[in-house]
């Protein structure tokens, strides 16, 4: 399930790219832009969404956890600790007990909260402002790569139990990127948008403990601003904003060898328009379907 910043243009998809339904979702007050440039995470076994902007002034909104139940998204009574307007991060734990929000703009430009399932408190800052720096696990530690803020460019922090720890720069001065952690510890690094030209990334890139980073191929269509979710040994990678503000976006997928190298990456369609950070879910292909 794709959920996009404007409800009514969510949509299903199946695995290869070969059919695509309209979704039918509720929101508090039908407001139809509620998720906008909220970021999600699974805890418990639910999907929840955090923090955003629904383009008005309430900024109250700014610090709101909402759920999925069905098909209605329902907003909870707990807050964030902070505003986390655009740019943040959301990561659930790998055993799903609780996620962590973090970065953004403005006041919580470096700072992260938890969550889990009930309560949301703050945790650690990072060293340095990730803003659109995402997160993903990379031996089995949050881990967030690069920033759209000068002081964050090319850096690269884990969350440990004390603290972020920074680790070697990135080669590639890079933002809007996608952070996704695989089972053996490895984290893939895929597309974003280059801070020195504005230019859109096809690469995709593995951090290894060993190894360190090493670039493993290219996507078909290059991306930034978007969403990637892995299912068994493929990645699916949504875009988000295209590379000229023009009305599509690549849906890509990755499929991946037993030794986390590239076996091919196959462009299966696009999104029509622009829509940062869609929030993705793996689901029924019948659920929340429109009649």
């Amino acid at each position: 399930m794709v959920i996009l910043f404007t409800l009514v243009d969510s949509y299903i998809i199946n695995g290869d790219g070969s059919q695509s339904t309209a979704v039918q979702l509720t929101s508090p007050n039908n407001l139809d832009t509620y998720t906008r440039n909220a970021r999600s995470a699974i805890v418990g076994g639910q999907l929840y969404l955090f923090g955003g902007n629904r383009g008005d002034e309430n900024t109250q909104l700014h610090r709101k956890i909402a759920r999925l139940d069905g098909c209605a998204i329902v907003e909870l009574s707990v807050q964030l600790t902070r505003d986390f307007i655009a740019g943040h991060e959301a990561l659930a734990a790998e055993d799903g007990s609780n996620a962590i929000i973090c970065f953004g703009q403005i006041s919580s430009i470096s700072d992260c909260d938890v969550f889990d399932g009930s309560t949301a408190v703050s945790t650690f800052s990072s060293n340095f402002p990730h803003r659109y720096g995402g997160l993903g696990h990379f031996n089995g530690k949050p881990t967030t790569v690069g920033s759209a803020e000068t002081d964050g460019f090319r850096k690269v922090e884990s969350l440990e139990n004390t603290g972020w720890t920074t680790l070697a720069d990135f080669s590639e001065n890079i933002y809007g990127h996608d952070n996704v952690g695989l089972p053996n510890g490895d984290m893939i690094l895929i597309g974003g948008k280059d801070n020195d030209d504005d230019s859109y990334s096809d690469a995709v890139w593995k951090l290894n403990g060993a190894t360190g980073w090493t670039q493993i191929g290219t996507l078909q269509q290059a991306m930034a601003f978007g969403t990637a979710i892995i299912e068994d040994n493929c990645i699916y990678s949504f875009g988000g904003l295209s590379v000229d503000g023009g009305s599509q976006n690549p849906i890509q997928r990755i499929d991946l060898a037993q030794d986390n190298t590239i076996e091919q990456t196959e462009l299966l369609g696009s999104t029509a328009g622009d829509f940062a950070f869609p929030i993705l879910l793996f689901t029924d292909f019948d659920t929340c379907v429109a009649n």
